[in-house]
């Protein structure tokens, strides 16, 4: 009989072990399930933050463009009788909204005699340049 309450104690004492160590095993993952969250709340404000300079980033560099764009113009606005800022605005987004490109004049009726034919060969030996 005295074996069987020793033996009795010994698995009351392995549970109250068990117990114990279930618990201290309950209360670490509690902790990591905070931490979780804590870093799932902080990754979340991140991603919202790169969102956000993202936008901005774009934005500015639109703006960035567009002031290319006048400088560009302005630069050169005296130079051309022809076209107005509006217009060298327009044509310049139909070519490449991300840059801004330069036009040079390659034919003017008014200095050449304006002949379909001699404008197409002017054309094509400007292109080949």
């Amino acid at each position: 009989m005295d074996s069987l309450v020793k033996l009795n104690e010994s698995l009351n004492t392995n549970i109250e072990n068990v117990k114990k160590e279930q618990q201290r095993s309950k209360e670490k993952i509690e902790l990591l399930a905070k931490a979780n969250q804590s870093l799932h709340q902080q990754l979340t404000q991140q991603s919202k933050l790169n969102e956000q300079n993202l936008e901005i980033h774009s934005r500015v560099s639109r703006e960035i463009g567009a002031c290319k764009q006048d400088l560009f113009y302005f630069k050169n606005k005296f130079e051309s009788k022809i076209i107005d800022y509006s217009s060298f605005k327009i044509i310049n987004y139909w070519i490449d909204d991300c840059r801004t490109m330069g036009f040079e004049l390659l034919y003017k009726h008014q200095r050449m005699i304006f002949q379909h034919q001699h404008f197409i060969q002017h054309a094509m030996e400007e292109a080949q340049q």
